[in-house]
């Protein structure tokens, strides 16, 4: 059995381990930060989380990236599309990021 340390557990480092265990190796995952996620993770100001990663909420549609890897990693998982994928609070008026690019431009 081949051995794989993998630097950071963002997305691309848990998909690589994920892959590399799949195909045989003892994979092990080092990430400095106190939770996985990588860019995937958020900030805090004040009374407000904003997530910062740039694959929130995204590819897990049908032929969606994310979706692909885990159909190919034999992982079922029931997944249910927001159209907003986020909304943030606290301003005059609330700022919606929409998974459908043209909602989300209106």
């Amino acid at each position: 059995m081949e051995n794989a340390i993998i630097i950071g557990g963002g997305i691309g480092g848990l998909t690589t381990g994920a892959l590399l265990s799949k195909h045989g190796y003892k994979v092990i995952v080092l990430e400095a930060g106190g939770e996985v996620g990588g860019c995937d993770e958020k900030f805090f100001k004040y009374l407000f989380s904003f997530p910062v990663g740039a694959t929130f909420g995204m590819g897990f549609e049908e032929e969606g990236i994310h979706n692909k890897i885990l159909r190919y990693l034999g992982i079922n998982v029931n997944i249910f599309p927001l159209s907003e994928a986020i909304r943030i609070t606290g301003f005059s008026a609330p700022l919606s990021i929409f998974q459908n690019r043209t909602n989300h431009l209106k």
